[in-house]
Parts: structure tokens; C-alpha cells; sequence
């Protein structure tokens, strides 16, 4: 008999609340195991969407104490504290360590900043020397991490929360977009791209949708369905990404969208 798929556990950390939601992958596809929800006393200030230490360790410290052993976290960054870049690697043939320090001197050059000051990540694109490069503040990668080993729970993933919406757009096709609505931001996940935009950049859904240069019919919202502003516009159910969903449920699944996503995202090896 195969052992048993690991729990897969998304948390989405707001000034307010931390949410998790955790899956496993069984025969038949996702099954939903958990779902999780603590406020945050107060507001943490203006510079950080981050609520304060003590609230997010306890949090966390009850989380492990729910989950089996062998569990697996992601958590989200938010997206619009990372920057998107595309380099290109030199011809010649690097070690896997000296691609990765290359790739970090070359994007702390063009952010103009030390490289001691950047956490990154990259992909590769096959059969190119060009590589997508993700970058984000080192003290809030920190900060996250020291969150998770003062509650000794064990964190697997750092993932911009944007991302959290992939699992949603690959049910939907190539061509969809996907659009949550945060607490300061939108959220997006379209074809080849990902990111986040603050509600005071865009005159609502119709300026969001002309700064994406989407067009409406392949947008699906999800998280509260209050952003729908046209009867036209589609409100995309989360639930569609998982085979097996049993009560108890969230009374509201919108504010899951994050945590849920990031569960299902792909893990290190």
C-alpha cells in the first residue's frame, strides 16, 4: 500500500488576520483538509502589511499543533514588495552556484542596491540563456522565516501571493486571467504574467482591465463577489480546484482564495 500524500498548507499573513487552508493530493485528485483562521490584534505601521510577531507565532504554533507530521507550508510575500526581471546568462557554461550568484550581482546591479539587501529566485527558459528572475526585499524574507522557526513550525516555500492564483487560471485556459481583490491591491495571474496593482493606481475594474490590456470575456474574478460590478462578469467558484470538499466549511470562501492557492502550488523537491 502507498503511504499516504503529505498535507500541503497555504498561509496567507494580512495586517489583520492569518488564514491557512491545507490539501492533499490523493487518487482521484485534491481533497481539502483544513481550514484556519486567527485575527491579529492591531495593525502593524504604514512601511509593512505585516501584523506583530507574538500574533503570527501564536498563530502558527496552534497551526502545527493541528497539522500530522510531514506536513508541507508555502506562505505568500506580497507580490507588490517583489520585482520582476529578465536577464540573460553568458554563453559560456556555469555550475548551478555560479548561475545563481550571477544571476543575484546582476539583479542587485540594476536595482542599484547590495546584494546582501535581496532574496531571488529565477526559472530558466528552456533552451535560451534568458531567465526570469524574481526578487524581493532580504529583511521581509527574514522576517517571514524567523516568524515560522520562533512557532517551530517547519516552512517549505516563499511564494509572491499572486502567484496563489495559478492553480485557479489553469482551470480555465491558456487565454484566462484571474483577478482577487486584496486588502490594498489587485491581484493578477494571466497568460505569461503575474502580479499586483494598488487600488489607487486604476479607476476600478475598467482601468485595471485597460492597464493589463485584458479583454473582459477572459476575466474571472474570485474573492468577495462585491468587486463584480457588471452583471456580465464572471465570479470564479475556488471550490472548482479541488475534487473532494466536505463540511466544515469557511461561512465565506473569499478570503481563503490566497491561502487556498498557495496550498496547491508546487513545492520544493
Amino acid at each position: 500500500m502507498r503511504p499516504a500524500a503529505q498535507w500541503q498548507v497555504g498561509v496567507d499573513i494580512q495586517r489583520d488576520s492569518l488564514r491557512a487552508v491545507a490539501v492533499q493530493h490523493r487518487r482521484y485528485g485534491w481533497q481539502l483538509r483544513g481550514w484556519w483562521e486567527w485575527p491579529m490584534s492591531h495593525h502593524s505601521p504604514a512601511d509593512t502589511q505585516l501584523p506583530p510577531q507574538a500574533d503570527v507565532v501564536s498563530a502558527l504554533g496552534e497551526l502545527r499543533r493541528s497539522l500530522p507530521a510531514g506536513y508541507r507550508i508555502r506562505v505568500g510575500i506580497p507580490a507588490g514588495r517583489t520585482l520582476q526581471q529578465q536577464l540573460v546568462l553568458p554563453a559560456m557554461a556555469m555550475t548551478e552556484s555560479d548561475t545563481c550568484r550571477y544571476i543575484g550581482q546582476m539583479a542587485a546591479q540594476q536595482l542599484d542596491m547590495p546584494a546582501s539587501q535581496l532574496c531571488w529566485d529565477y526559472v530558466a527558459s528552456a533552451g535560451s540563456k534568458h531567465v526570469s528572475v524574481v526578487t524581493a526585499p532580504a529583511d521581509e524574507v527574514a522576517r517571514l522565516q524567523e516568524y515560522f522557526t520562533q512557532s517551530q513550525c517547519h516552512l517549505s516555500a516563499i511564494t509572491p501571493d499572486a502567484l496563489a492564483l495559478a492553480p485557479y487560471q489553469a482551470q480555465e485556459g491558456d487565454n484566462a486571467w484571474v483577478i482577487y481583490r486584496s486588502q490594498q491591491d489587485w491581484l493578477w495571474y494571466g497568460p505569461q504574467q503575474w502580479g499586483s496593482t494598488r487600488f489607487s493606481d486604476v479607476a476600478g475594474i475598467p482601468g485595471l482591465l485597460a492597464r493589463l490590456g485584458c479583454e473582459a470575456e477572459h476575466i474571472h474574478f474570485c474573492g468577495p463577489h462585491e468587486v463584480l460590478t457588471e452583471p456580465s462578469q464572471e465570479w470564479l467558484d475556488p471550490y472548482h480546484v479541488l475534487h473532494l470538499v466536505a463540511p466544515p466549511l469557511p461561512e465565506n470562501i473569499g478570503p481563503f482564495v490566497i491561502a487556498l492557492g498557495l496550498a496547491l502550488g508546487r513545492y520544493p523537491a
